[in-house]
């Protein structure tokens, strides 16, 4: 995970409230990680990916549809350098919503600019009109997108 990437989701967990939240990070799978950004009393952080591995919770049966988790289950969603490997990331962005409580917030994370990266796929780079069209067409108000040096970061609310 390079450096913009940690910086951004640590400037965003830094903005999230100290009261009761459960935070879901998809893609959390590998030792360079977001967990440590989601520690504050009262969060609970639950990393999930498509493979067991480290700082991974929970076990995504495919990229579409998890029905190992519920409706609204979180208040908080985050993803970082996992979009890019989604064949059809418009369709992932609504299981995300899904998943999100209605006022919940999401922040995901994408390269823009980054080297061609197997996962076991490499699928897409997204710009900042790319991130808000899947936030949008997964019914998700769109609070901000923007780019930076490798990435493009998306904050979004469910309504």
């Amino acid at each position: 995970m390079h450096d913009s990437s940690m910086r951004e989701m640590f400037q965003f967990s830094c903005g999230l409230p100290q009261t009761k939240l459960k935070i879901a990070d998809i893609g959390s799978r590998g030792s360079q990680n977001y967990a440590a950004f989601f520690t504050k009393p009262g969060w609970e952080y639950v990393g999930m990916d498509m493979q067991p591995g480290t700082n991974v919770h929970r076990v995504l049966a495919e990229p579409y549809a998890w029905p190992n988790v519920l409706n609204g289950e979180f208040d908080v969603l985050i993803s970082g350098q996992c979009m890019e490997h989604v064949p059809m990331p418009w369709r992932w962005m609504k299981e995300l919503a899904r998943i999100t409580k209605p006022g919940g917030t999401l922040c995901i994370i994408g390269p823009h600019s980054w080297e061609y990266h197997p996962s076991p796929l490499d699928c897409w780079r997204i710009w900042p009109d790319g991130m808000k069209a899947c936030m949008e067409d997964a019914g998700l108000k769109v609070e901000k997108c923007w780019k930076n040096e490798n990435d493009t970061v998306g904050i979004a609310r469910k309504g």
